[in-house]
């Protein structure tokens, strides 16, 4: 079926769509208890990196069909990550992991009969996070400059949303340029969501003066960095969002995606 796009607001009619076909997914897993797919669907943020996956799609000339099924593997794959992470805090915690096993290999599952190339992509993105996150258990980050430190910390948010454009860009098997930009346009864009989480999250907090952004370091303590700087960190990892979609011609699907950074980036706090 063809999907009907709100013009006004097409990335709200786009995320609906997205929704409705994540909430028909999660009712076919095994080990996902109701009450938990309506806890990961209730997250404000859930289906935007499925939308990304249907935008860059759109700018890599992708079949619509495709774009839906790749995209809302890679939101499960994310709620697989989601649902893991809460059960090492603690809570129920069997449950949650065996609910995230189930989640990730509903999400291969689902992306098995898409183009070898994308099918790739997730198999490289799986094998990427697990390393990552060998690497922060064990501590075995080197000496690093405050760029590559920021970097690594955000490596998930940023290694998810790369993937979502190369994903996007196989779909449609683009042109080796186009797939770089869009790989490059999530990277950055992935970089820029962490930053604006983490100062969402210090505003959340009880203290008033000397608010900090938080930072993940190896040991899963935290690092200050001044509001005022995270503020510029993001606005330079947006701006190299933008940048990497130069490459790309004129279209719709270029405008989207540059719209799509004011959607998330330029909102009043």
């Amino acid at each position: 079926m063809a999907m009907c796009i709100n013009l006004h607001d097409p990335f709200a009619s786009r995320l609906l769509v997205i929704q409705e076909e994540l909430q028909t997914a999660l009712g076919r897993v095994a080990g996902v208890p109701q009450s938990m797919a309506q806890e990961l669907l209730s997250d404000p943020k859930c289906g935007l990196y499925a939308l990304l996956v249907m935008l860059t799609a759109d700018a890599g000339q992708a079949r619509e069909e495709e774009a839906l099924l790749a995209s809302v593997s890679m939101e499960l794959l994310m709620l697989a990550i989601k649902g893991q992470e809460t059960a090492e805090d603690g809570m129920a915690a069997r449950g949650k992991l065996l609910a995230g096993s189930f989640l990730q290999t509903e999400a291969l599952s689902l992306c098995a009969d898409l183009p070898p190339g994308v099918v790739q992509s997730f198999a490289e993105l799986c094998r990427q996070l697990l390393q990552e996150k060998t690497r922060q258990q064990h501590g075995a980050w080197p000496e690093l400059t405050e760029r590559a430190y920021l970097e690594r910390a955000y490596s998930r948010s940023a290694l998810f949303a790369a993937t979502c454009g190369k994903v996007g860009a196989r779909l449609g098997a683009a042109a080796s340029e186009v797939e770089e930009a869009l790989t490059a346009y999530g990277y950055w864009l992935g970089m820029a969501m962490q930053v604006q989480e983490d100062l969402r999250l210090v505003r959340a907090l009880p203290v008033r003066a000397g608010r900090a952004v938080l930072q993940a370091t190896a040991t899963g303590g935290v690092v200050p960095l001044p509001m005022g700087s995270a503020r510029a960190v993001m606005r330079s990892y947006v701006n190299k969002a933008k940048k990497s979609l130069s490459v790309l011609s004129p279209s719709l699907a270029k405008c989207l995606l540059l719209d799509f950074l004011n959607h998330l980036f330029e909102q009043p706090e």
